[in-house]
């Protein structure tokens, strides 16, 4: 198969992840009211971002 195939296809799979009822809640939880980014991660995104500019 070649590489552009063999991504085409890979493309299209999916993964099933079975959770809890607790692990879907503090999922759904997470993406619903996700948490403030914490200042060293603000200060690797500011860093990415300038490099970005350039």
């Amino acid at each position: 198969m070649g590489k552009k195939q063999s991504n085409t296809t890979r493309k299209h799979q999916q993964e099933v992840v079975v959770l809890s009822e607790r692990d879907r809640a503090v999922f759904v939880d997470a993406l619903v009211n996700p948490r403030a980014p914490s200042k060293r991660l603000a200060k690797a995104f500011m860093a990415f971002w300038k490099n970005k500019k350039r």
